[in-house]
């Protein structure tokens, strides 16, 4: 009865050890090693499965050419995959095959030794149910390794028989970047000669001659360097300065003409028009020396007029204040005027009040005087 009961309890623990551990291996396919360029697909397969879901993770996704986070993965089952969070999700309705495949492709100007681990963090469905094991993580590994070195010696055909010329085979050809170079052609190719000293742009059209052979060049460091070049070379342009000559030009233009100094005058033309065909020459020395003569002409010009005694007489306006006298008997002074107003209307002011004062005190003093007439009065009236 013991031992019955030992059996009966040890096939319970195999039972549920059963249910929380089912068996699940998963195949993971695509590691290994690659050369720059290649396609790889990398897939993660169960078997005998109702459900599995779980993420996929990317150590160097800067690896592959396609942007991992818009991969459209092909999926076993019936499921969905979330390309921003990388959660995936397949269920069938019986067990069965269940499984998520990408394919990639790793850049070519890859390095050797470069690596990617893709790492998927998923879980299974247990008896068919929504009850999800422990979460399991499997990894692949993708690493690029060298290409392939091409032989250098080839067979040789009998010599009873004409050798035919051999072939050896290619190496993929290595994409040069000719961005910077393009860039710089055609901010040489916008500017503007006349604007620049010939010596400078003579410079600049050596480097852009050279730069427009290269964008045919197969190696890069030629290409990078021939762009270095004729970036140096348009920093190096030396910008023409007119404005002495203008100034000179100017200066021989408002003179007029004169008999006694003709001569000078007839060589300030010629010099005036050499100076003007120089322009736009290019020529920073010419230049130079065009404004000196004209300059020099100028100075013999205004030496001979100071000579001769001649003087330029230039009339300033200049506004002089003039004192008004006044228009009538009194001064123009407003306050000059109002005061004899005034003193006549004190005095008309001061008559009234002394003419007031007189007329009261007379009427006062003749209110107090007694004007009646005396009576002879006797006692002996009242008794009668």
């Amino acid at each position: 009865m013991k031992i019955t009961k030992k059996i009966i309890a040890v096939l319970m623990v195999v039972a549920v050890l059963a249910v929380l551990m089912p068996a699940v291996f998963a195949a993971g396919t695509g590691a290994g090693s690659y050369v720059a360029g290649s396609a790889v697909q990398v897939r993660f397969a169960y078997k005998n499965e109702t459900g599995v879901e779980g993420t996929i993770s990317f150590s160097n996704p800067g690896l592959f050419k396609e942007n991992v986070d818009a991969l459209s993965p092909t999926i076993t089952g019936n499921g969905f995959y979330n390309p921003s969070t990388k959660y995936w999700m397949s269920y069938l309705p019986t067990a069965g095959d269940i499984g998520i495949a990408f394919n990639l492709t790793i850049k070519d100007n890859a390095q050797v030794g470069d690596t990617c681990v893709i790492t998927h963090t998923y879980q299974v469905s247990i008896d068919e149910g929504m009850d999800l094991s422990e979460v399991r993580t499997e990894s692949i590994t993708i690493t690029v390794k060298a290409k392939p070195t091409t032989p250098t010696t080839q067979p040789t055909t009998p010599s009873t028989k004409p050798t035919t010329p051999s072939t050896k085979p290619t190496t993929p050809a290595t994409k040069i970047d000719y961005t910077e170079l393009n860039k710089q052609i055609d901010i040489a190719k916008g500017l503007d000669e006349k604007l620049y000293t010939d010596e400078s742009w003579a410079a600049l059209e050596a480097a852009l001659k050279d730069a427009k052979a290269k964008k045919s060049s197969k190696s890069q460091s030629a290409v990078d360097a021939a762009a270095e070049a004729l970036k140096n070379a348009i920093a190096a342009l030396v910008e023409m300065d007119y404005s002495a000559l203008t100034g000179a030009l100017e200066q021989a233009e408002k003179l007029g003409d004169n008999d006694a100094l003709a001569e000078l005058f007839r060589q300030l033309c010629e010099a005036v028009a050499e100076g003007k065909e120089l322009l736009n020459s290019g020529d920073q020395a010419a230049v130079n020396a065009s404004a000196a003569k004209i300059l020099d002409i100028l100075a013999q010009i205004a030496e001979k007029m100071e000579q001769m005694g001649q003087s330029e007489i230039v009339e300033v306006p200049v506004e002089v204040e003039k004192e008004v006298l006044p228009s009538g008997e009194y001064c123009n002074i407003p306050m000059h005027k109002v005061w004899p107003i005034l003193f006549w209307i004190s005095l008309a002011l001061n008559a009234g009040f002394i003419l007031f004062f007189v007329i009261y005190f007379a009427r006062k003093k003749k209110n107090r005087t007694d004007n009646t007439p005396l009576v002879d009065y006797d006692i002996s009236d009242d008794e009668v």
